[in-house]
């Protein structure tokens, strides 16, 4: 639900940036039609759209690093929960479990004179 309410936030300042860029197009294409160029309220609007849109790009790499560590913490914990209940030492009076929690893998000690294959 978390990543939803990113992603949406993200989608919602992308069709801002996308508009603010329209607007500037529509902007500039006025320069070569009007007498002197642009107008002075036309120069600022461009100014401050071209910081809002610095603006945008840095909220919206922001919002991808917290989605991003949001996948990642919830992959983590998912991996974490399977580790902790395979990683139970598991002892008998015959044979001995060790989990390797780097690779997953049951090491199974049941006689000492044993072939092990590696």
């Amino acid at each position: 639900e978390k990543q939803r309410e990113l992603m949406n936030k993200i989608r919602i300042k992308e069709k801002k940036i996308q508009n603010i860029q329209l607007e500037n197009k529509r902007i500039s294409l006025k320069e070569n039609t009007q007498e002197n160029g642009l107008t002075t309220n036309q120069m600022s609007t461009i100014s401050r759209n071209d910081k809002k849109l610095t603006e945008l790009l840095e909220e919206i790499g922001i919002l991808e690093q917290n989605l991003d560590k949001s996948i990642h913490g919830i992959n983590n914990n998912t991996q974490s929960k399977q580790i902790t209940s395979s990683s139970s030492i598991t002892s008998t009076s015959k044979s001995k479990e060790y989990v390797n929690e780097d690779d997953n893998e049951v090491l199974d000690i049941t006689d000492t004179n044993s072939n092990t294959n590696w």
